[in-house]
Order: structure tokens, then C-alpha cells, then sequence
């Protein structure tokens, strides 16, 4: 005579194993990153210099752009208004565009 626990552990383990033999033959398509575009932005700001030299040690292989933090735009070298204005300081171009920062329409 079979107890009832061990009935319903047999009943489980018959669901799981059709369970898992339905699951075998599915495939799950999982996608890729080459599917999906994914953009981290860092928390923090890029850090301000009010010195070119400064900004330039920071980012030696980057452009110092003029960045304005209130409205996230900046200026690059040569265009009106680079360098000019108590509310914007330099920074590197990566790390504001890493920020989501974008070039100012001028």
C-alpha cells in the first residue's frame, strides 16, 4: 500500500518530467547585443575646469569643449562664443557626450 506522500511525489515528478521534455524541444531565442543598442550614462557630470590647460591634462587625446551644465550644450574650438561667459567652463568632449551633453546649435 502506498502512503499519500509518496503519490504525490510520484504525480510531481511525472508533471516535471513532461515539463522538461515539452521545454527540450523549444527553442528560446535569446537575443543579442548586436540587437539591442544599449547607451549607460553616467550619474555624475563631467568634471568642469575654468582652465584650458587643466581640461587638456584631463582629456589629453580629447577635444576641451565649453560646456554651459544648465542647458547641457557646449561649444567646440572656433565656433563663436568658445571660452566666453561666466556660466560654462571647459570639459572633455567624451565624457559630456557620455553624459548625454550635446553640441550647441549655432
Amino acid at each position: 500500500m502506498k502512503t499519500p506522500g509518496i503519490v504525490k511525489l510520484a504525480a510531481v515528478s511525472a508533471t516535471v518530467a513532461l515539463l522538461f521534455e515539452a521545454s527540450a524541444g523549444a527553442q528560446e531565442e535569446i537575443p543579442t547585443t548586436s540587437d539591442t543598442v544599449t547607451r549607460t550614462v553616467p550619474k555624475a557630470p563631467p568634471p568642469l575646469f575654468r582652465v584650458l590647460a587643466h581640461a587638456q591634462s584631463r582629456c589629453p587625446f580629447d577635444v576641451p569643449v565649453w560646456l554651459d551644465p544648465r542647458s547641457r550644450a557646449y561649444l567646440l574650438p572656433g565656433q563663436p562664443g568658445y571660452a566666453v561667459g561666466l556660466n560654462a567652463a571647459y570639459a572633455c568632449k567624451r565624457e559630456a557626450d557620455a553624459f548625454g551633453d550635446r553640441p550647441a546649435r549655432k
